[in-house]
């Protein structure tokens, strides 16, 4: 038998669209993954310290792998990539109309601003996860 007319059978309307993946890697990354060890971390802070040591190492560790995996020299380049988009944003893209045809040399300084990234990355994890008597917070 059909509803009057006016009314409806869903009274609280169509359910709200998740938006599908971001939700279920948010939902997903925020509880806590027990390593082999025992401790407790998130799944956010366990992404960012193996983006911290895939730059600065070269090698990442899963949660259930009792040795570190060391990483090809593309997979690096694509770490300090997303770490630079990620962390100053887009590269700005800029044309030097000054040069009249001299050949510009963008790699100087290039070393240095990895070295810079790398330090400052982990000094921002290290710090996040120190208490204050010294030893490392791993749990959240």
């Amino acid at each position: 038998m059909a509803p009057p007319k006016g009314t409806t059978n869903n009274p609280n309307g169509r359910p709200k669209k998740e938006r599908a993946l971001t939700d279920l890697l948010v939902r997903e990354l925020s509880h806590g993954i027990e390593l082999p060890d025992g401790t407790k971390i998130s799944g956010k802070k366990l992404i960012a310290q193996n983006v911290v040591n895939a730059i600065t190492t070269g090698k990442v560790k899963f949660p259930k792998d009792a040795e570190e995996s060391v990483i090809s020299i593309k997979d690096w380049i694509d770490f300090v990539k997303w770490a630079y988009v990620h962390i100053d944003g887009s590269v700005k893209t800029e044309v030097d109309v000054t040069t009249n045809g001299k050949e510009i040399n963008s790699i100087d300084g290039y070393d240095r601003a990895i070295s810079t990234l790398a330090t400052a990355l982990r000094e921002s994890v290290l710090s996040q996860d120190t208490k204050q008597d010294g030893s490392l917070d791993t749990a959240e």
